[in-house]
């Protein structure tokens, strides 16, 4: 244990005017700016050791390794002290190059790389900010709910699945907050972490209807929102996306009509999403705010000590393919698309789990967990009647006492749909476990068995072969909290 110090520091990641048009991930290229993006850092330093967690208002990232040797040799850092999470917004640049829509493309690439070279710049410079700010601090972990969040996995009258709205289907509500304080009490930085997708302004344009254009979607604006009401702090709020793979904002760039012969079509709202974007982040930002306002004095600690572990996961890689030789993208849900399912090469899933250890606290998490309805939550099997405490009592057969001045950080390189997530928090031993999705190079989505055999959204954009995902992962993250619990 050690006394804590703490900052934290942001900086700009919009691309300049010269790089424009700036390539998305998907088949547009962005030419204006409706809010600009950031890269957010905040620095924990225990006497012992020093940790960043870090933030971009990026749709997917890549270059970690290239991140964690310039952040190493500019200040140090181990790599393995090192969190990054992209919040997913699809209406940033990319700066994947490892992403499929941009291999294969010289010309898209190149433009890649310079940006990421500009962003790992940036985020050097954050980090610096921080560090050059370090003072004595305070953090505490606490959580609430928000409810602008919904799985996305709906099954028309058709009988087919797609991307909708299900309101009674598995979404975790739970917003998770670090907070961190100076010894005057003002906030020095917040991390929040919640599970849903940047998509409320889904390929977007300007009100001409001529430009692309780039924002931070749900989560830039909730950190935007939240930073003009702490401005007096300089607080700076950093977001990330928990289990989501299947979960929407309540909000988004378009809506169904649902027609009598049981068809359903999508309508655009055009510029209009924009506006609706900004008013579900004031939402969800009051709802942080009123989780905040909840927040005890003796919730926080001085002292904290963090460990970390990471492991590799392989999991058997798939690949669909039209039978009748088309290319083109596979759109869920169109069940008259014969396909094959071919084997590819394994995906590497990237696991890494810090332990956060705060002394002396009382009270750090709030009774408000945010899970829905056990029976919402099919097994690993795609048993419909199996409940979720069918695998947590795998935690009750733990050696361990769950410690609630513990909180566990959970990060991957995959986007993992909420139902897996939710098990996983009631499976393993520590009593605050956080998922963070969308750290570092992406695998794409990692449905469960009964998404797979559904032929959801996530199964059809996965890499993962038959849905193995949960039980390839959940005995290697179980090892993982016992070596730190």
């Amino acid at each position: 244990m050690g006394k804590l110090m703490a900052s934290a520091g942001k900086e700009c990641i919009t691309p300049p005017e010269s790089m424009y048009p700036a390539p998305s991930f998907l088949p547009i290229e962005f030419e204006g700016v409706y809010q600009d993006l950031y890269v957010r850092a905040l620095v924990l330093d225990n006497g012992q050791d020093k940790m960043a967690l870090i933030t971009y208002d990026a749709a997917d990232m890549s270059r970690s390794a290239d991140m964690c040797r310039a952040l190493g040799e500019a200040y140090g850092f181990k790599k393995e002290n090192l969190c990054f999470a992209a919040t997913h917004s699809h209406e940033a640049p990319t700066f994947d190059n490892t992403h499929d829509g941009n291999i294969g493309d010289p010309e898209k690439m190149k433009w890649v790389m310079a940006y990421g070279d500009l962003v790992i710049a940036q985020t050097v410079k954050a980090v610096g900010a921080a560090l050059d700010t370090m003072r004595p601090a305070k953090i505490c972990y606490h959580t609430g709910e928000s409810y602008v969040n919904v799985c996305r996995d709906e099954q028309f009258e058709d009988g087919t699945w797609g991307q909708g709205m299900d309101f009674t289907g598995p979404c975790d509500h739970t917003v998770a907050l670090l907070q961190v304080r100076d010894l005057n009490d003002r906030i020095i930085a917040q991390w929040i972490n919640f599970g849903v997708h940047g998509t409320c302004c889904y390929m977007q344009m300007d009100q001409e209807h001529k430009k692309f254009l780039m924002a931070g979607d749900l989560p830039g604006m909730t950190s935007a929102y939240l930073e003009e009401r702490y401005q007096e702090d300089g607080a700076v709020f950093l977001w990330c996306s928990g289990a989501a793979a299947n979960v929407n904002p309540i909000f988004g760039s378009d809506y169904y009509k649902y027609n009598h012969d049981k068809s359903h079509a999508s309508v655009a709202l055009g510029y209009e999403a924009w506006d609706r974007c900004e008013a579900l982040a004031e939402r969800h930002a009051v709802d942080i705010i009123k989780i905040m306002n909840s927040i005890q004095p003796e919730e926080f600690a001085e002292d904290i000590d963090f460990d970390v572990v990471e492991r590799t996961v392989s999991l058997p890689g798939q690949k669909l393919v039209r039978k009748d030789g088309t290319a083109g993208m596979i759109i869920p849900g169109n069940h008259s698309i014969e396909l094959d399912i071919l084997d590819a090469e394994p995906q590497n899933l990237r696991l890494k789990l810090m332990v956060l250890t705060m002394k002396d606290v009382q009270n750090c998490f709030s009774a408000a967990g945010g899970y829905v309805r056990s029976e919402n939550l099919s097994s690993a099997n795609g048993d419909e009647s199996a409940s979720v405490t069918d695998i947590a009592s795998q935690k009750a057969d733990s050696s361990h006492a769950a410690n609630p001045s513990q909180v566990a950080l959970l990060s991957m390189n995959a986007e993992l749909v909420a139902e897996i997530g939710m098990r996983l928090k009631e499976a393993v031993p520590f009593e605050n476990l956080v998922i963070v999705t969308h750290a570092g190079e992406r695998i794409g989505y990692l449905p469960d068995k009964s998404g797979y055999d559904r032929r959801t959204f996530a199964f059809y954009t996965s890499k993962v072969k038959d849905g193995v995902t949960e039980e390839r992962i959940t005995p290697v993250i179980l090892e993982m909290c016992d070596e730190l619990s």
